[in-house]
Parts: structure tokens; C-alpha cells; sequence
């Protein structure tokens, strides 16, 4: 596992970083405990990632400098990586949407799970903005 702030690897049982001293157990953000992958319209991918859980981390938190319209609206430290509850704005096609993206370490790099629903639970259609959603954020972490 790796620290939140400073990236030192420590033991997966740590409750802070002999490094920095930042706490590591940390309780569920909320925005996760109501995220059920229910829903009419929704999409799902997981690949694999060159990328380790840190550089994946950085990435993702900063979706908006490489143009992308998400706010990252939880992020959950993991044993060995991140989830993180993002939205997506309204727009002409949809009332908005809801991405989780779940990075697990593995020997490679990451495991890579991004999911995305309509927010508004009862709209049926997405008109193709669930894979949009995935592709954006997918061309992110597949820069070099």
C-alpha cells in the first residue's frame, strides 16, 4: 500500500506512514455508501493499466486539467488502491451522471474498473454519454 500524501510504501495493516505520519484508515465517504450499480442506463468496463495506483490517483484527481467536465465527489484509499464517486455535468443529452472507477495494484500496474449511470434514476437512455464518459477517462489514464 502507499501513502495518500507522500507515496512511501508501507504495510498494508499501517493506520498511519512512518514517512509523513499521515493517517491511513479512513471511514467511507459518504457519496459511496449510497452508489449502487442499479439503474436503467449504465456501462461498465475494467482493463488492465501500466499505470501504478499512485500515478492513477494523481490522474484522476486531476481530471479538469486535461479538459474533462468531472468533479470527483469522494475518494476512498484502499489496501492496495483507489475508488473514487465522480459526476458528470447536465448537458443536452443527459440529466447528468455518475462514475465510480476502482484502481487495484496489480503486477503489471493497476486493474482499472470505471462505471458510469444516469443520475436521474427513471431516464432509460443515455444516448452513448456512459461510453464517452469511460473513453474520457480511459484516454486519461492511457497517456504517457
Amino acid at each position: 500500500m502507499f501513502c495518500t500524501k507522500c507515496g512511501a510504501q508501507i504495510k498494508n495493516n499501517a493506520n498511519m506512514c512512518v514517512n509523513c505520519g499521515t493517517l491511513t484508515k479512513r471511514g467511507l465517504i459518504p457519496s459511496f455508501s449510497k452508489f449502487s450499480k442499479s439503474g436503467l442506463s449504465k456501462s461498465e468496463i475494467t482493463q488492465p493499466s501500466p499505470l501504478s495506483p499512485m500515478e492513477v490517483d494523481e490522474r484522476i484527481l486531476n481530471l479538469s486539467s486535461y479538459g474533462l467536465l468531472f468533479n470527483v465527489i469522494g475518494r476512498n484509499v484502499l489496501l492496495d488502491g483507489f475508488e473514487y464517486s465522480i459526476t458528470a455535468k447536465m448537458g443536452f443529452c443527459s440529466w447528468g451522471e455518475l462514475i465510480y472507477v476502482k484502481c487495484i495494484e496489480n503486477n503489471h500496474g493497476s486493474i482499472v474498473n470505471i462505471f458510469s449511470k444516469c443520475a436521474f434514476p427513471l431516464q432509460i437512455t443515455a444516448w452513448g454519454k456512459h461510453e464517452r464518459n469511460i473513453n474520457a477517462i480511459k484516454s486519461v489514464l492511457d497517456m504517457r
